[in-house]
């Protein structure tokens, strides 16, 4: 059913929120997606505070023209669905990037972050790197790693005196 110019205006003011307040936003083209893993995905971003919306292309393109934001013309030309995250750089790539590798027909184009266009590739290596949290848990335990070393080295030789004495004294 055709939109009216009022719910079109909407649109574009609704997309021109989203390329100038989200920190990332992933291009995905979903041609051939069945609806059940669609909402599959949207209540896997929904878990995570992201979120997901499909796009008419005219509109995004007149959205993109007015933030002066500039993606290649062929990605246009695809079903797109927007995963973006007003709050995390790197969650909305994750998420896309490992629900894409489960579902073969979820395809990333790219994306934008930091309002300039960032190539799928780019992307997908965004997407395999670790997050912040497990970056901090990993830094949590190098930093207790010798900590606890000298603990049980301090255990270990009280141990071993305590064997010898005993061994001295029988």
């Amino acid at each position: 059913m055709a939109k009216s110019r009022a719910q079109k205006e909407k649109l574009l003011s609704n997309y021109e929120e989203i390329l100038s307040r989200a920190k990332s936003i992933i291009l995905s083209d979903f041609a051939g997606l069945k609806t059940k893993p669609l909402f599959q995905l949207r209540d896997k971003l929904f878990e995570k505070n992201l979120k997901c919306e499909v796009v008419k292309n005219r509109i995004l393109n007149l959205a993109l023209k007015k933030e002066k934001l500039a993606i290649p013309e062929e990605i246009l030309d695809k079903q797109l669905l927007l995963t973006y995250s007003y709050d995390d750089e790197i969650e909305p790539a994750k998420l896309t990037f490992e629900f894409s590798r489960e579902n073969n027909k979820l395809q990333i184009l790219g994306g934008i972050s930091e309002k300039s266009f960032v190539e799928a590739e780019k992307i997908k290596v965004l997407a395999q790197l670790p997050g912040r949290d497990e970056l901090l848990a990993r830094l949590t335990s190098v930093i207790n790693a010798p900590r606890a070393k000298f603990i049980y080295a301090l255990k270990y030789n009280q141990i071993m005196l305590i064997n010898i004495l005993r061994t001295k004294l029988n």
